[in-house]
């Protein structure tokens, strides 16, 4: 969600490459908060509450992607990205505690390879899964509306391509053929399909943590069942 936030600094708002990096400060900011506030939280209420909610609150933010639109205040996506941020860095911290936790003594280091690999895995799996899905979704949204608007779906997608290369609008126009007129229609239209591809891995992205906090919190009771049936039958013992 981080990745396509910075893509909706450039595309939506216009953003240059060192504003969009200013941009994103707070942002970390907020993550390296997200992280204290967890831990504090861990402390509090324990790892199986801090972990499922603060996957849950992720999924939220997720959901609120779209809530976005083209005359949103910069602001909003700003606050709305501060908070992800927050919440993913609280629920890695999270995960990562309660893996290492669960380590049988001196197997600290298989768990730690463990963590490396599942996190490199999923990863690499969300990356493919989301952008098929952004990537479709923008250019179905750009063909659409090609169509309504009596354009050439086929040099729209062209021209959008040669924007999102660097190309200029009268270098676009002069490649393929077409009114400068055109090229302005299909800038707004990459807009409005860069918004749908922001809800559509918002969405999805939300449906998979949702998932994920039910098998998180399934996982860790039963692990809080066997420690407290650990804990008993050693002070049965003692």
């Amino acid at each position: 969600m981080l990745f396509y936030g910075t893509l909706g600094a450039q595309y939506i708002y216009g953003l240059s490459a060192l504003a969009v990096s200013i941009f994103f400060i707070p942002i970390q900011l907020a993550g390296v908060a997200g992280a204290r506030l967890t831990g504090r939280l861990v402390k509090a209420r324990g790892i199986t509450f801090a972990g499922t909610a603060t996957i849950l609150a992720t999924a939220v933010v997720c959901f609120l992607s779209v809530a976005q639109t083209t005359t949103t205040p910069m602001i909003v996506p700003l606050l709305v990205l501060m908070v992800y941020s927050a919440c993913a860095s609280g629920t890695i911290g999270t995960l990562t505690n309660s893996i290492m936790s669960s380590a049988a003594k001196g197997k600290e280091s298989d768990a730690s390879a463990y963590r490396s690999a599942a996190m490199a895995l999923g990863s690499s799996l969300g990356a493919v899964f989301l952008s098929t899905i952004v990537v479709s979704t923008m250019a179905a949204s750009i063909s659409n509306q090609s169509s309504t608007a009596g354009l050439d779906p086929a040099k729209s997608a062209q021209i959008a391509n040669d924007l999102r290369e660097g190309a200029t609008s009268g270098d676009a126009a002069s490649q393929c053929s077409v009114p400068l007129t055109n090229v302005d229609e299909v800038e707004l239209f990459m807009q409005q399909a860069y918004l749908g591809g922001f809800w559509a891995q918002g969405v999805a992205s939300g449906t998979v943590l949702l998932v994920a906090s039910g098998i998180f919190y399934v996982g860790r009771r039963k692990m809080d069942r066997r420690e407290a049936l650990q804990e008993q039958d050693a002070s049965a013992d003692a």
